[in-house]
């Protein structure tokens, strides 16, 4: 069974590829029962609960910098974000700062985690702030929800299009070895029915079925469910619609058959019932010495070195060009480009999206 773990948490997001099969022969004489071959993975690291909870605060932060201003406020920017002109009045490292930024994660989490909205379709709202002078001051300030929404669905869809093409990369030399049926909800009204199960991928050799396990209590999302094709209401289905644009993006016409697997849910009225992280705790002790559980690590190489986790390159074209690829073997001699007026510029990226060199020259993430 080919596999693909989405972990979205609230800090980062984690990609993690493989197959889960059964012994050969020859391990199975050695004892083991199942076998886990890893051989991918990557992630986005600013792609996170609280990370797009930061973001959002701080895009409501700069649609108010005028009551910013009036009322000397400061605010934090993410790491991820980009600057506006006259930010370095506003911006700052102050436990004030830090303070707003928290108290405006607190108003919007709702928004976020229940997609509770506000009912002044005005936006206008009164929000409790600190000033410079740690005054608490009372702020009128508007939150545009609706495109607060937008923002975070073009940003989960980004996060979920990097998780496809390491996808594409991680198994492209992997497809034929195995094919294993299994449950799960499927990916609805997929490109693959371009493709007839009967015939092989092309060149690139993808298997015919991979099972997308979410994780992480962010894939609760509605906007990861629709953008995955799992809800059935219209604004699902539009999401939906920016995710096959994307997929055919990568695949062409090699998309293999997605099986979508949810978390399983909790029940308040049954704390014992099984949960993911039931899961992940009973599969950590299936991996204790001594198991029957063989787990083949094909991301390490030979040296036992850490795996190469960049992409880097150089800029051509206004496009990111990269020339070492993640995963690359070390000790190599690769040519990066030229030096022009005895200056090289060293662009690098851990984004799954550099490999297609359609990278932008100005971006984030």
């Amino acid at each position: 069974m080919a596999y693909a773990v989405f972990d979205f948490g609230g800090g980062t997001t984690d990609f993690d590829y493989g197959f889960y099969r059964l012994p050969t022969d020859a391990e199975a004489s050695e004892g083991w029962e199942h076998v886990l071959e890893h051989f991918g993975s990557s992630g986005d690291k600013f792609l996170g609960g609280e990370n797009l909870l930061e973001n959002l605060a701080y895009l409501v932060f700069c649609a108010n910098v005028d009551v910013c201003r009036k009322n000397d406020i400061a605010f934090t920017q993410p790491l991820d974000a980009l600057p506006f002109a006259g930010s370095e009045l506003l911006i700052v490292n102050t436990q004030a700062a830090y303070t707003n930024t928290n108290m405006m994660m607190s108003k919007l989490r709702p928004l976020w985690e229940k997609g509770t909205k506000n009912q002044d379709a005005s936006g206008a709202t009164k929000v409790k702030l600190v000033n410079r002078q740690g005054v608490l001051v009372e702020c009128d300030f508007k939150i545009k929800e609706q495109e607060l929404i937008v923002w975070l669905e073009a940003r989960i869809q980004k996060g979920l299009h990097n998780f496809f093409i390491g996808l594409k990369q991680a198994f492209a030399g992997h497809g034929q070895k195995t094919n294993q049926e299994a449950v799960g909800a499927s990916i609805k009204d997929k490109l693959s029915q371009r493709n007839q199960k009967s015939q092989p991928n092309n060149s690139s050799n993808l298997p015919k079925e991979i099972h997308i396990l979410l994780a992480g209590n962010s894939s609760r999302s509605p906007i990861v469910l629709g953008l995955l094709g799992c809800l059935e209401d219209d604004a699902g289905k539009k999401l939906y619609e920016r995710t096959k644009k994307g997929l055919a993006d990568i695949f062409g016409d090699s998309l293999p058959d997605l099986e979508i697997h949810l978390l399983l849910k909790a029940d308040d009225k049954n704390p014992y019932k099984p949960t993911a992280k039931t899961g992940v705790a009973l599969g950590l002790i299936r991996l204790c010495p001594g198991e029957s559980l063989n787990v083949i690590n094909h991301a390490k190489n030979q040296t036992d070195d850490s795996p190469f986790h960049f992409y880097v390159g150089a800029i051509k074209l206004n496009k990111f060009a990269p020339a070492l690829q993640r995963g690359c073997g070390y000790n190599q001699w690769t040519e990066l480009g030229p030096i022009r007026d005895r200056i090289a510029y060293l662009v690098y990226t851990t984004t799954p999206r550099a490999s297609l060199g359609t990278m932008p020259r100005v971006t984030v993430n």
